[in-house]
C-alpha cells in the first residue's frame, strides 16, 4: 500500500511507525506487527495504530525509520506486512525449554543487532535465557 511519509518527533529507540487503523486493516496489519517500508531504501519497523493521530493514507515515522528507508517528508512509500524474523521461532523455542542450534542463536543475535526484533521479542529472549539456560545444541 502506498502511503505518504510524515515525520513524528518522539524519543523512542525502537523502529516504530504510526499508521491509521483503516490502512492497517486494508493491509492485514495489527498493532505490534512488523512492517516493511520501501522508499529509495528499505526499513522494517513495528506498527502502531491510531484513528486520530494519523490521517488515512499517511505513515508517521521516527527520524531513524525515515532515514533508513531514504524517504523524505511528503513522499510516497510502499508499506507492506513484513515477515516475522526466523529468530522469533527460536525465541519461542527457547521459552519452551528447547535447546537451540548455534545457527539459531547467531540468527537471534543478528536480528537483534539489526533492529529486526521488537522490544517485546527481545524481552522474551532476555527473560528466557536465565530461566531456560544459555546452552545451544
Amino acid at each position: 500500500m502506498r502511503l505518504i511519509a510524515e515525520h513524528y518527533d518522539i524519543g523512542i529507540t525502537e523502529p516504530t511507525v504510526l499508521i491509521h487503523e483503516d490502512d492497517c486493516a486494508s493491509m492485514g496489519v495489527r498493532e505490534g506487527d512488523h512492517v516493511r517500508i520501501t522508499g529509495r531504501g528499505c526499513a522494517n519497523a513495528i506498527a502502531s495504530m491510531s484513528d486520530t493521530l494519523v490521517p488515512r493514507g499517511t505513515i508517521m515515522m521516527t527520524g531513524g525509520v525515515l532515514g533508513a528507508c531514504h524517504a523524505t517528508v511528503g513522499e510516497g512509500v510502499e508499506v507492506a506486512p513484513a515477515p516475522v524474523p526466523d529468530s522469533v521461532r527460536a525465541i519461542r523455542d527457547k521459552m519452551d525449554g528447547l535447546e537451540l542450534s548455534d545457527e539459531e542463536v547467531a540468527q537471534v543475535v543478528e536480528d537483534a543487532v539489526h533492529d529486526r526484533l521488537s522490544r517485546i521479542e527481545m524481552s522474551a529472549w532476555l527473560t528466557a535465557l536465565p530461566i531456560r539456560g544459555m546452552t545451544s545444541g
